[in-house]
């Protein structure tokens, strides 16, 4: 893949600038320079952005690279053609954004475009994609490559690479693992971790669980040491139980048998006491029975004279109602008779007014008569009475027409006055816009402001931490060097100490006859002679202590070793923040000019923040009152239209009600010439005399009928009474009658005499009919009962009174053994079951157990083997990278051969560290000069520059090979060259234009003035003090 042309528009600080890659192909090796800041990376930037809708190293999204002066109602957007396997491509994308309504006011969020268009070699339109998910597919297909691993093989930082060639073999692994996607052994060995520990919390459980259960198992004897010599113990245990139970059992039932029979005795004696002491006291019953027969004889008389009553009680009451019933009826008869002779009366009173009546009915006809001439003409004043009241209303209707038109016309006069203010103020508009849009670059300008100013502090204080880091780690390594120099003066001590006691300790060893070890003498005279200074004791404890001062010694010295490697990454992390530090600076330097020039303010003296928020707050107030003026404006409008049509409608109704009123005048005027009297009141105040008179006349005449209608009316109604009541009472005396003769057949059916007064006294007395049926009840049930029981206990009178208080104690003691057998049992029983439940559960644990140490051994074994915990000190990641990394290698030797005249030569150490962050990706330098490898930290700057140059190369080519052959031949070069001297930036630039053979177009971004001289082909990237940018091509020195 080869760019063609980028055009970037209103994208960072480019408004619209366009790049034709096509003018460097004749050398290849291009300069892209400019002042820091100025957006030499953004053009890189542009093309990753128009590939994948990402900027490089996604530090900025696309919405974030709209530039903060791109006019409002323009579109930021990258349009970028480039060639590929014989075919042309052109992709046109935009990010999302904030731009101009097209209609109406204020701002729409446009949404992310992109279009794909496919070009034949000869420039014939092939295809075209208008999708994202499309466009995106395709791309990544055709590059074989996604956004991160395009940014990985194009854009070379080399900084980073010269820090990566003597990195360790940790900080080459994190590197290594992003690129070749290895993390997933890494999360295998965190998984493997993870499971090594929740393993060993389950087993340190199940061990808890079965130390639980050894303290729960019931047994008199001591835990053996062993879980399967405590399962054959309880075993051994369970089964003695078990016999015990069975013995216990056998016992228990035995005892129930002897209680049994205790107490079917005591009961049997209790019955007997029980029987005789009855039988006395029933013999004590019968004779009060005897003593109670004669009352009993006298109650039975008098219950039978009361149910005798009760039976006829039904024919007494009816006699009451009968006779009561009669005395109404009389009471009845009497009140009629004296309302007829009332009746009577009032009829002779208005035979008396019959002729004042007949006078009535004449005098009404004569009045009706009168009153009938009178309604012919009634229509007339009715309608006169009309139009007089048409009249008054249209009168009253055109005083209020006429005041109405006139407020109507003061009121659009007041409206026209203020629709020339609101006018006024509604002018405003197009300024206010123009601010908004100003407001809304500023307020971008200071967001992007305020975010670099807290990454300027956030850096500094990371900056700040790590200089203290850096300070506290050289304390603690001069202490760790003191450590060691102290432990070794202490081994050199205990070795000389050790070496002289190991002297005198061989020669207690030495016998006569035997050979020295060290002389071969067979005579030791001069040693037996010589005085021994030291015991066996002494020589063994100081052999301890030079032991101990070795392992001191070592510790000391691989503390030392940590210390170092420590202190050593903390100076490469303070540089790495050098650098950030001092570029969050520029960023934060460039955007407060270009926040001041925006905001006219002195950053030091106003915030921009809130200088931009007042700013926003009072556009915002003119904002409201603007559209606050329009809605009055259109509603003013509005009503205006309505009052000008309500005013022409009371206008033509005003000359509508004045033509009306003339012809209801004339109307009147001929009405009441059709009139007898001069006046239609006349009319109607004789009519109203006429109408009072018939309705008196009318009331006296219905008052009259009505009366005499009702004195008939009762009369009839008196007379059907009086006859009913007669009938009535006959039929009652008759009932009577029949009702004594059964009263008097009762008594003498009886055998007793009773007189009425008798009788009806007894009535009262009704009430103790029940309890004595009861109590005679009673009695006769107790005297069959006490003669029944008497003859069932005859036989109990021969029997003899047993000893009670003697059979209980029997039965007590019988309880008693068997309640403490029982009590036994019930204890080795559950028990028992305890403990088979505990051993089953122990069985059931310890076997679990056992398949949890095992899977352990398993899990720890591979986890050890993919840490890297073994005598290569090599895990299975590192292993695998290493297969990566050798390959880059070898590929990155075919370079520096060519770049160093085969001077040297990359090779992966093979020597074990003494850690495992040292083992694995170590790079050793082989010099054909001298014949022999050395460290890469031994390169000069010139030398390193190159073979970083050859192994940033060759990553990128094993990446395009591991990411299915891609061939992308252009390739950006970012920084790297500020911190070289002159000879080594001699030696980089000749490397470079070694590289430049090999076809590959080849960016270098970089603000090193040295470059300009020896780079023929450049672009420029210029800088006009406002953030605005522009780039100039230069194609000769």
């Amino acid at each position: 893949m080869q760019p063609r042309k980028l055009t970037l528009k209103n994208f960072g600080p480019f408004l619209n600038e366009t790049v034709d890659f096509s003018d460097f192909q004749a050398s290849g090796l291009f300069l892209i320079s400019g002042k820091t800041g100025a957006g030499k990376t953004t053009i890189f930037d542009g093309m990753t952005f128009a590939l994948f809708g990402e900027t490089s190293g996604r530090l900025r999204t696309g919405k974030e690279m709209r530039s903060t002066f791109a006019p409002a109602q323009e579109l930021t957007e990258v349009r970028f053609s480039f060639e590929h396997q014989g075919m042309l491509y052109e992709i046109v994308r935009s990010p999302e954004q904030m731009v101009v309504k097209k209609r109406g006011n204020g701002f729409t969020n446009q949404t992310t475009k992109v279009h794909l268009s496919i070009f034949a070699a000869s420039g014939t339109l092939l295809a075209q994609y208008g999708k994202k998910s499309e466009v995106d597919q395709f791309i990544t297909e055709l590059l074989n490559v996604n956004a991160k691993q395009f940014f990985q093989i194009v854009l070379l930082p080399q900084g980073e690479f010269r820090n990566f060639l003597v990195a360790s073999s940790n900080d080459k692994e994190k590197l290594l693992r992003n690129l070749f996607g290895t993390q997933i052994y890494q999360r295998l060995n965190e998984w493997l971790h993870t499971q090594q520990k929740s393993i060993g919390n389950e087993l340190t459980k199940q061990i808890d669980q079965l130390e639980n259960l050894q303290d729960q198992f019931q047994s008199s004897l001591e835990t053996p040491a062993s879980y399967q010599e405590t399962l054959a113990q309880w075993q051994n245990e369970l089964g003695q139980l078990k016999s015990t139970i069975a013995t216990e059992e056998e016992t228990v039932y035995r005892q129930k048998k002897v209680k049994k029979k205790a107490e079917e005795t005591f009961y049997e004696g209790k019955e007997v006491i029980n029987a005789l002491n009855e039988y006395d006291k029933l013999i004590q019953t019968q004779e009060k029975l005897k003593e109670k027969e004669p009352e009993i004889a006298h109650k039975k008389q008098y219950f039978a004279q009361l149910s005798w009553v009760n039976e006829q009680k039904n024919l007494l009451a009816q006699q009451d109602d009968y006779r009561k019933e009669a005395q109404e009826l009389g009471h009845s008869l009497e009140e009629i008779a004296t309302l007829q002779a009332e009746n009577k009366k009032n009829q002779e009173k208005l035979i008396a007014q019959e002729k004042a009546y007949e006078q009535w009915k004449t005098q009404q006809k004569d009045h009706q008569y009168a009153l009938q001439r009178i309604n012919e003409q009634l229509p007339v004043v009715q309608k006169i009475n009309d139009l007089m009241k048409q009249k008054k209303q249209l009168r009253s209707n055109m005083t209020q027409q006429q005041n109405k038109i006139d407020e109507l016309n003061e009121q659009l006069e007041k409206n026209q006055a203020t629709g020339e203010t609101l006018s006024q103020q509604i002018q405003q508009k197009t300024s206010v816009q123009e601010e908004e849009i100003q407001l809304y670059r500023a307020s971008e300008l200071v967001r992007r402001f305020t975010e670099a100013q807290a990454e300027q502090k956030k850096q500094a204080a990371a900056y700040q931490q790590a200089q203290a880091e850096t300070a506290k780690l050289q304390q603690q390594l001069k202490s760790s060097q003191q450590a060691v120099e102290s432990s070794k003066e202490n081994l050199t001590t205990a070795r000389s100490d050790n070496a002289k006691m190991q002297i005198t300790r061989l020669q207690l060893l030495l016998k006569e006859g035997e050979p020295c070890p060290v002389c071969g003498s067979l005579h030791h005279s001069n040693v037996h002679s010589e005085k021994q200074t030291y015991t066996l004791e002494e020589i063994t404890q100081s052999e301890e202590v030079l032991a101990q001062s070795e392992e001191e010694y070592t510790q000391a010295l691989e503390q030392n070793q940590k210390m170092t490697a420590r202190l050593e990454a903390s100076k490469k992390e303070q540089e790495k923040l050098t650098a950030i530090v001092e570029k969050a600076q520029v960023t934060l330097q460039e955007l407060t000019i270009e926040c001041e020039a925006a905001l006219a303010i002195s950053v030091a003296e106003i915030e921009p923040q809130i200088h931009l928020q007042q700013q926003q707050d009072e556009l915002e107030k003119r904002k409201i009152a603007i559209a606050e003026a329009e809605k009055k404006q259109a509603a003013l409008k509005e009503e205006n239209e309505e009052l000008a049509t309500t005013l022409s409608q009371l206008q033509e109704q005003y000359l509508k009600d004045q033509a009306e009123n003339t012809k209801i005048l004339a109307e009147k005027s001929t009405l009441e010439e059709q009139l007898d009297y001069q006046s239609s009141q006349e009319l109607a105040v004789q009519k109203s005399q006429l109408e009072e008179k018939i309705t008196n006349i009318q009331e006296k005449i219905t008052d009259y009928e009505q009366r005499k209608e009702k004195l008939q009316t009762e009369m009839a109604t008196l007379n059907e009474r009086k006859l009913q009541h007669q009938q009535q009472s006959q039929r009652l005396q008759e009932k009577m009658n029949d009702l004594n003769q059964k009263l008097s057949q009762a008594s003498k059916d009886s055998s007793f005499t009773l007189s009425e007064n008798e009788m009806r006294q007894m009535l009262a007395e009704l009430n103790q009919l029940n309890p004595l049926r009861e109590e005679i009840e009673q009695d006769k049930n107790e005297r069959e009962y006490t003669q029944k029981r008497l003859r069932e206990l005859e036989n109990y009178q021969q029997m003899k009174r047993p000893d009670l208080k003697h059979l209980e104690q029997k039965t007590q003691e019988a309880e008693e053994k068997l309640e403490a057998s029982q009590t036994s049992l019930i204890q080795k029983q559950e028990a028992l079951r305890a403990n088979q439940k505990i051993m089953t559960d122990f069985q059931q644990l310890y076997e679990a157990n056992q398949t949890k140490m095992e899977e352990m051994s398993q899990i720890k074994q591979l986890a050890e083997t993919m840490n890297g915990d073994n005598l290569e000190r090599l895990g299975i990641e590192r292993y695998v990278l290493q297969s990566f990394f050798a390959e880059i290698l070898e590929t990155a030797n075919i370079r520096l051969n060519k770049l160093t005249q085969g001077r040297y030569q990359f090779l992966l150490a093979d020597e074990k560290g003494s850690y495992k962050k040292s083992t694995g990706l170590e790079i050793n330098i082989y010099d054909d000069h001298a014949g022999t490898s050395r460290r890469a930290h031994t390169l000069s700057g010139g030398e390193s520059f190159i073979a970083a140059l050859a192994l940033a190369l060759s990553l990128g080519d094993v990446i395009q090979n591991h990411a299915g052959g891609v061939v992308i031949e252009t390739l950006f070069i970012d920084e790297g060259f500020g911190s070289l001297d002159e000879e080594a930036l001699e030696m980089a630039i000749e490397a470079l234009e070694m590289v430049e053979d090999e076809g590959r177009m080849i960016g270098i971004i970089s603000h090193v003035r040295e470059l300009k001289s020896r780079i023929t082909q450049q672009m420029v990237i210029k800088t006009n003090g406002t953030g605005q940018s522009h780039i100039v091509t230069s194609l000769t020195a």
